[in-house]
């Protein structure tokens, strides 16, 4: 079973490796930290390059394996780990520092697990006292 998601995986990673579009992909989710079960999906994370004005997400199905996909520019990303962090959320930058490297053509992986882990190492700020409910 194991070899089946590995293929699957290697199948989907070729159709987007051979765009000139793609600087990156990550495996992430379940599978990236050991934690699948039988009705786990094959989450990848894939990085487009800065001039891509487009995003996707989606889900297909190779052999039997379903496998979730996010596509974004690494500014888009950048934005998320911004945006979510204003909300006292880390969902970008956690999913970036917990996946494992598929591809990385320009090194663009590794520049955003680090500033990713940046953001999973900042505090949130604490709520002023109108929100503490301590009136």
């Amino acid at each position: 079973m194991e070899a089946d998601w590995k293929l699957a995986l290697e199948q989907f990673i070729e159709d987007w490796k051979i765009k000139d579009f793609v600087e990156a992909a990550l495996l992430t989710g379940s599978y990236a930290v050991g934690l699948q079960t039988r009705y786990s999906d094959v989450d990848v994370y894939i990085v487009l390059s800065d001039d891509v004005e487009w995003r996707e997400r989606g889900n297909v199905v190779i052999d039997g394996t379903l496998i979730e996909y996010f596509a974004n520019p690494a500014r888009q990303i950048r934005h998320y780990f911004e945006d979510e962090f204003a909300q006292n959320s880390r969902a970008t930058a956690r999913i970036i520092v917990i996946g494992k490297v598929l591809f990385d053509r320009t090194g663009i992986a590794e520049v955003l697990k680090a500033e990713a882990l940046e953001y999973m190492k900042r505090p949130f700020e604490r709520p002023d006292e109108t929100w503490n409910g301590s009136s």
